[in-house]
């Protein structure tokens, strides 16, 4: 009888930390993909900005010719 008392506190108690780190592994992982997403965006701005550059120092060298 005690051996199924211990059982079934170990269960709980193991059913309760599991859901608690899906939750915390969960919101981290969503905070991952915010900081990615938003790094990325900043990323592609620069490249977008540089290569607006580019082709504005082509334009100027041609008709400098």
């Amino acid at each position: 009888m005690e051996y199924i008392i211990v059982l079934a506190i170990a269960l709980v108690v193991s059913a309760i930390v599991g859901v608690l780190t899906y939750f915390a592994v969960k919101a981290r992982s969503q905070s991952l993909i915010r900081e990615a997403e938003t790094e990325a965006e900043m990323i592609k701005k620069e490249k977008t900005l540089q290569a607006k550059r580019s082709l504005y120092n082509s334009k100027v060298s041609m008709t400098a010719l």
